[in-house]
């Protein structure tokens, strides 16, 4: 019975997170299409041991089958999840990764008796497969190094999250191998509810992550969003350790509620431009004392000041170019339009921030 709790719980879980994250405005990179199908289907098969008390058993053998093969589906979608993350796109050919699943289910239904051995090895090598893709996928990418700044600032923020990610594919694998083993040497029926309720231990810790770290995966926390004029360097829990000649003062921030004015000052570009945006003007302009700022800089920013302004800077230009600015005026008045007055400081900077030069970005986005 307690293994039959364990499942629904996670089911509920799953579409409890589905509905918070959609109830803020989900992160289309974070949270994409790929990751709320995969996260459908495991809520699914762990709500489905409750349907056995509420069906009659031919309703109820009628989609057992259908639950267990969903299982196929949530691997690849999985790995398309992380592709999503790490590279921001797919490439029209990601439907190739449901053709073994779809041949595996007509194969199911047409197959009176699949020999329990080769049912094994086929689902642990299945497993295997898209775990190593995905673990290769995420080395690659934590490991490798970006000379764009905004790229390694969001390697930083969601590292943990991959790396959840990952612990929760393999705290699976260890689960399926593991009672796959079992089935094959016994002569008893696979224990599905013993096989979901352990593996829904590492689809606990991801889904308790992603609703205690919910400022990742909604969309006014999307770390980097430069076509519709927005970067975030923001974050809304502490990113160092609170000294304690600060704590006091600390405590009575509304941190979530400072951040959101500062960045809707941040998308008024025309307003500030012809201003330094430092913790002074912000105070000014925003009303608050000028102490909160400080203490959000100190604790809540990615960057160092000199960083923050030139990043918002070169974020306007990014969208100027975004818009065809250079069609008819040239790199040195946009520099001196974003407010460098220097073009070789204009340039640096936006090398330093993007990862490539003016010219080349312009080639990119044509």
């Amino acid at each position: 019975m307690i293994f039959i709790l364990i499942s629904l719980f996670t089911g509920a879980f799953c579409f409890f997170t589905i509905f918070t994250v959609f109830s803020f405005g989900r992160n289309e990179n974070l949270f994409n299409i790929f990751w709320i199908v995969a996260l459908t289907l495991v809520g699914f098969v762990r709500l489905f041991p409750f349907l056995n008390y509420v069906l009659d058993d031919s309703g109820y053998s009628i989609l057992l089958p259908i639950s267990t093969l969903s299982v196929y589906f949530v691997l690849p979608l999985v790995y398309l999840n992380f592709k999503i993350i790490i590279r921001g796109q797919v490439n029209k050919s990601w439907i190739i990764h449901l053709i073994v699943p779809i041949f595996t289910s007509i194969l199911f239904f047409t197959i009176a008796e699949i020999p329990r051995t080769f049912f094994g090895i086929f689902f642990i090598c299945f497993y295997l497969f898209y775990m190593v893709k995905s673990a290769l996928l995420v080395i690659n990418y934590l490991q490798r190094v970006d000379y764009n700044l905004i790229e390694n600032l969001r390697k930083k923020r969601i590292k943990v999250y991959l790396l959840v990610l990952l612990l929760a594919k393999l705290s699976g694998l260890i689960v399926l191998v593991l009672q796959i083993l079992k089935f094959i040497s016994s002569k008893e029926n696979f224990d599905f509810n013993t096989a979901l309720a352990l593996g829904s231990i590492g689809w606990i810790l991801v889904l308790a992550y992603t609703i205690l770290n919910k400022d990742l995966v909604i969309s006014k926390s999307k770390f980097s969003g430069l076509k519709n004029g927005m970067i975030l360097f923001w974050s809304s829990k502490s990113l160092r350790k609170i000294q304690k000649s600060d704590r006091a003062l600390y405590d009575k921030l509304d941190v979530t509620s400072l951040i959101d004015k500062i960045l809707n000052l941040e998308s008024k570009y025309e307003f500030i431009k012809d201003n330094e945006l430092d913790k002074r003007y912000i105070s000014n302009t925003l009303k608050i004392p000028e102490y909160q700022v400080r203490l959000l800089f100190a604790y809540h920013n990615f960057l160092s000041s000199t960083e923050y302004k030139n990043a918002i800077k070169i974020n306007q230009s990014v969208r100027l170019l975004n818009n065809g600015y250079l069609d008819s005026l040239t790199v040195d008045s946009l520099s001196q339009k974003v407010g460098f007055k220097s073009r070789i400081t204009f340039y640096n900077n936006f090398r330093k921030f993007i990862g490539v030069s003016v010219s080349d970005y312009v080639k990119s986005t044509n």
